[in-house]
């Protein structure tokens, strides 16, 4: 690493150069005629100490590290004010760890000369390592301001800024580096990655399509690239891109997994399911796959007087969808043992042909096969054709409806059950949630808006409180089993993509997915129904469309539907 380094520093004409004091030129340390110069003891005339100086460097060329800096000290000895002799001794003191002595030499470098960038750069990266962020960004800024075509310090920078989310700050400096290296990859790439975390995906396609090189692959910017593509609605781009990851690393495993997902969501299920089967090896999941000593069901082997364990995975949004599944396993002739999520449990007693239904925290009984639950389609051979949609499937318990009919009472307006967010801990949660400022276009018409989620922010609750027509229950709500009651109380359900829209679904109740333009695989492309749901109407957002149009026109459509209750 430290030839590298120095390497770089040496090259004299590249726009990456950190350091450039392996010579005596300019030093007035050590001119003729200087102090400094008649103080040098016999036998070290000032030649000698310059070609210890310049030896030094030519053994930090060949590695040796450990020579190259006894002769820096040795003509510090001679020449205690020779700035860049300590510059040098600074920088082999931080490689080797030594950041005291590092920082001794590299401040007395300052001290003699304020205009030295290299040292402000090595104080940076001492800082860094130490964690002194502020000390840091001054040292950069300082090194960018005395020599501006160091392209590496605009990289760490931009960097550093972007670990405290300082987006702008990050961008403002990616920026700064290009004006001087207009042709610069990694920080055309690094541009393009902040405004990817800034949600700005035209901004970041374009800063990708800089930064890329056809001729030479980076796999994570071609990765980056495709999932932008993703976002903005380019599914076979994006596919393209992955499959030249795949060509050049053919395990490059959230490649192929991405695939997947896109392949579902372009209504290509053969080669979706299988390609999704790659989430097993995503770190997050191959730490928690369940393990057993008995065979994986992959659909090749007869079920018929066998029994099969069912694991529901992911989140309870997942099990309520693909729960329909399990009947076709009873009808290939096996007995079947679901294992559900716990709160789950009570809306999956259900399921048709679940001999044992458990949760997760249970000890399981013997069985012949295991398969998880999003993996069945696949070992079904499910096609876009083949889901079963019939009307419902799930319904809600019935004295948890008759609870909540009485708590709800009567009303001579639509009632809507309204989600406008999910788990702010899911990953694509940026695109799943719409803020409160913006549903908030939804209590200008005149309806009863029941809160289909028991938890809210006090912010939000104390917002809510003031809006008449908005009823939210909190505690009162203890599981699925009253959502469920409540969502069979309301006449249409207005929600985001959550768990509460697959339930609704899952009731057949009249729901209207509000879903961003970027929407999760299983809503397809461009559709306004739902293979998955009958009684689910699609609401797509356009690119850049503002969330309070889409439900200002979501409700005026709502409020032309006969009321059920």
């Amino acid at each position: 690493m430290l030839k590298t380094l120095f390497s770089i520093f040496k090259k004299e004409n590249t726009p990456t150069r950190a350091l450039d004091v392996a010579s005596t030129k300019g030093n007035t340390a050590h001119q003729s005629g200087s102090p400094q110069a008649n103080s040098v003891p016999q036998p070290f005339t000032r030649e000698q100490i310059d070609e210890l100086f310049t030896r030094a460097g030519q053994s930090l060329d060949r590695g040796d590290t450990v020579t190259a800096l006894d002769m820096y000290l040795t003509v510090l000895k001679h020449v205690p004010d020779f700035e860049k002799a300590h510059v040098m001794a600074g920088f082999l003191y931080q490689q080797r760890g030594n950041l005291t002595q590092a920082k001794h030499h590299l401040q007395t470098a300052l001290s003699l000369n304020p205009q030295l960038a290299d040292a402000h750069y090595l104080l940076g990266v001492i800082a860094s390592a130490e964690g002194q962020r502020d000390v840091l960004r001054h040292n950069y800024r300082a090194s960018l301001k005395l020599s501006p075509h160091q392209e590496h310090i605009y990289l760490a920078l931009a960097f550093d800024l972007h670990q405290t989310q300082e987006l702008d700050a990050s961008i403002s400096v990616a920026k700064e580096g290009l004006l001087c290296f207009p042709n610069s990859k990694p920080l055309w790439a690094s541009l393009g990655n902040f405004y990817y975390l800034q949600k700005d995906m035209l901004a970041a396609h374009d800063a990708y399509v800089q930064a890329r090189q056809e001729d030479n692959l980076d796999l994570g910017l071609e990765y980056n690239y495709a999932m932008v593509l993703s976002i903005l609605g380019q599914p076979m781009n994006a596919m393209e891109a992955l499959d030249r990851i795949i060509k050049r690393d053919p395990q490059h495993v959230m490649a192929h997994f991405q695939r997947g997902v896109l392949s579902l969501q372009c209504g290509q299920f053969k080669e979706g399911w299988q390609e999704f089967e790659w989430r097993w090896q995503m770190p997050a999941l191959r730490e928690v796959r369940f393990k057993s000593a008995r065979e994986r069901w992959d659909g090749s082997q007869d079920l018929r007087d066998k029994t099969i364990l069912v694991l529901s995975e992911q989140g309870y949004g997942d099990t309520i969808q693909f729960c329909r599944f399990i009947p076709e396993l009873a009808s290939r002739g096996a007995q079947v043992i679901f294992v559900v999520l716990g709160p789950l449990k009570e809306l999956m007693v259900q399921i048709p042909s679940v001999a044992i239904l458990l949760d997760e925290t249970a000890p399981l009984p013997e069985y012949d096969y295991y398969c998880e639950l999003m993996s069945l389609p696949r070992a079904l051979g499910i096609e876009l054709g083949d889901i079963p949609n019939q009307p419902s499937y799930l319904a809600a318990p019935v004295t948890s409806v008759q609870k909540w009919k009485g708590i709800l009472g009567a009303t001579d307006r639509m009632r809507v059950g309204f989600v406008w967010s999910g788990n702010p801990q899911h990953a694509n949660d940026a695109y799943r949630s719409i803020p409160l400022t913006e549903a908030r276009a939804a209590f200008a018409f005149d309806a009863e808006f029941i809160v289909l989620v028991k938890d809210l922010n006090p912010d939000a609750k104390a917002d809510l409180d003031s809006v008449p027509q908005v009823r939210h229950f909190g505690a009162q709500v203890g599981g699925f089993a009253d959502t469920a009651a409540l969502i069979d109380q309301v006449d249409v359900v207005l929600t985001v993509d959550t768990s509460v829209a697959h339930l609704a679904g899952a009731m057949g109740k009249r729901t209207y997915v509000l879903l961003s333009y970027h929407a999760d695989w299983r809503w397809l492309l461009e559709r306004e129904d739902s293979p998955w749901y009958p009684s689910v109407t699609l609401v797509r957002q356009g690119f850049g469309q503002p969330w309070s149009a889409v439900i200002d026109h979501t409700c005026a459509e709502i409020l032309k539907l006969p009321r059920l209750h």
